[in-house]
């Protein structure tokens, strides 16, 4: 994954992918989360979503530096009441 995400060269789909990672409740080692940071820019903040439908204001999301202009009630699932948590297993075995 770290490949084609360094081969697109975008900070910002890096940080919004951590953002939803974090969000969706993905188990992230720390390998996996210093390779990402690695790939923002220093000093690089962006929004979530699209300024001239959600405005700029809203809270700044750390480590991936995603301002949250997007309500969690339209990014998550009505049902949704708690963060599901995933592992991905190591490549080559089986879960």
């Amino acid at each position: 994954m770290r490949d084609y995400l360094q081969k697109w060269g975008s900070s910002a789909l890096v940080q919004r992918l951590g953002y939803f990672l974090d969000l969706h409740g993905v188990d992230l080692t720390k390998k996996v989360r210093t390779n990402l940071s690695k790939l923002i820019l220093p000093q690089s903040k962006i929004q979530l979503g699209p300024r001239q439908k959600w405005g700029t204001a809203g809270k700044l999301i750390q480590p991936w530096n995603v301002i949250e202009n997007v309500p969690r009630e339209v990014l998550l699932p009505k049902e949704e009441k708690t963060r599901r948590r995933m592992i991905f297993s190591k490549k080559g075995r089986n879960p």
